[in-house]
């Protein structure tokens, strides 16, 4: 079977078997990312904030908080995943989750940026009970809006474009989140930063769940169960062992794992670093917002740009010239200007790599199907989720953990929190860089799935 896939790997792209989608129907799917992320965006730039700085509650075990409730959240993923794979109704296999959870998913981002007055202690339990459900619930609505691509769609570019608009999704909710949650808290709360974030999450998950409705509304799975309805049905363990083995996926969930690691490190200390190292703190609605243009300005041309240089090698390129611009940035501090010339060209390159992920898992669905007589997107998706959930987890984790041992305190700070904030801000990316292109000489899928799709379009013909 190998030998015949290098056979077909030159055989055009174009012979594939696609579904050509509708303008109306990338766009509304890369809504998705706009709802999800006018929650989560919230979550991953300002909940440790609001815990720290407003809610009250004690830094060191926000941490624990963090890893504990994100990867228990994470380990129910691969349930979700089965769940998805497992469903068929006529409104399609993910498309129904995202009608019904819409709701509690704004619910329940309300009551996180909820402050009732408990004591520390219940301050404590009161933050794990409404971080783990709103987790759990985002795992519910985000595995089948993930899941949604490979079901749209089996051609690799078209799976392409869709992340593209996922990507631009996602950042226009980020920068909406960056840039106007702070004032929105000050215009709702005046002088009460718990008043204001408690009306800031209300008006951002009304619109959440509209957008959410919108997206169920707009999209069709065109990829239906009758494509593959003559695939061995298999128990979860044995579902559980296909996946370790499919290295396509396992390349692309590791490389998803440090990505939301360095990114989701990235945003909290963006916000530490612009008001106690650069004593900047307007900075911070410059810095944060530039982080989700950057990835606008790369959705434009992340398609074309990976068509020419493929995932593998176009992921090697781009971090590498990230990291190039990234060292320059503590040798800029004094010239504002520059500064922000440098962070901007930074991470355009450094984050074209949350737009190929989406399509590598999609990929990786493909090859499970054509080594394994298997589809399996729910759970491959499932596994994603997982590994992303891992690696914002331990961002915010190590983050909590690092302000800590550096005697972070709001009230009080001292030069060692400033060194302590500087050091991370400027060396957790450039490792966590040097891990990704390392993970990515790895990938080998970009040669081979043309064949692959060519293969799996003849079974079904047979």
């Amino acid at each position: 079977m190998e030998s015949m896939l290098h056979t077909n790997e030159m055989i055009s792209g174009a012979q594939q078997q696609t579904t050509k989608l509708t303008f109306k129907e990338k766009f509304s799917f890369g809504l998705g990312d706009l709802a999800s992320n006018l929650i989560w965006s919230m979550i991953s730039s300002y909940l440790l904030f609001f815990y720290t700085d407003v809610y009250l509650v004690p830094v060191a075990a926000i941490g624990t908080l963090f890893l504990i409730s994100r990867v228990g959240d994470a380990l129910i993923d691969p349930i979700f995943g089965v769940m998805v794979d497992k469903t068929n109704t006529k409104r399609g296999k993910a498309r129904p989750y995202i009608l019904y959870l819409a709701v509690p998913f704004g619910v329940l981002s309300i009551l996180t940026f909820s402050s009732p007055q408990f004591s520390d202690t219940g301050k404590i339990i009161y933050a794990y009970a409404t971080y783990i459900v709103l987790g759990i619930i985002y795992s519910a609505i985000n595995i089948p809006y993930g899941t949604l691509m490979s079901l749209m769609t089996r051609d690799s570019q078209e799976k392409m474009q869709l992340s593209s608009f996922r990507i631009f999704g996602m950042a226009v909710g980020s920068i909406a989140i960056t840039a106007l949650t702070m004032p929105l808290v000050k215009a709702f709360g005046g002088g009460d930063q718990k008043s204001g974030f408690f009306w800031t999450i209300t008006l951002f998950s009304i619109v959440s769940v509209i957008i959410f409705l919108i997206v169920y509304r707009n999209t069709k799975e065109h990829v239906t169960d009758t494509e593959s309805q003559h695939h061995e049905k298999l128990s979860i363990g044995a579902m559980v062992k296909l996946l370790v083995r499919n290295q396509p996926w396992v390349v692309s969930t590791l490389f998803a794992l440090v990505t939301f690691l360095r990114i989701g490190a990235a945003v909290p200390l963006t916000i530490y670093f612009s008001i106690y190292v650069l004593h900047k703190p307007n900075l911070v609605s410059v810095l944060l917002p530039l982080l989700y243009v950057t990835a606008i300005i790369g959705s434009f041309f992340a398609a074309p740009f990976f068509k020419r240089f493929g995932k593998r090698n176009g992921n090697i390129i781009s971090l590498a010239i990230s990291v190039v611009f990234f060292v320059a940035l503590p040798f800029c501090e004094g010239n504002t200007a520059l500064y922000l010339v440098l962070y901007t060209l930074s991470y355009v390159f450094g984050g074209l790599c949350m737009i190929s992920v989406f399509t590598m898992i999609a990929d990786s669905a493909d090859y499970h199907e054509w080594k394994f007589n298997t589809r399996a997107d729910g759970q491959l998706y499932s596994g994603y989720s997982f590994a992303t959930k891992v690696g914002s987890a331990l961002a915010s984790s190590l983050v909590a953990y690092a302000l800590a041992w550096f005697n972070y305190n709001p009230e009080q700070i001292t030069d060692t929190a400033v060194t302590g904030i500087r050091y991370l801000f400027y060396g957790m990316p450039l490792v966590l860089m040097a891990v990704q292109i390392l993970i990515m000489c790895f990938y080998k899928l970009d040669r081979t799935h043309s064949g692959i799709i060519e293969q799996l379009k003849a079974r079904r013909q047979s």
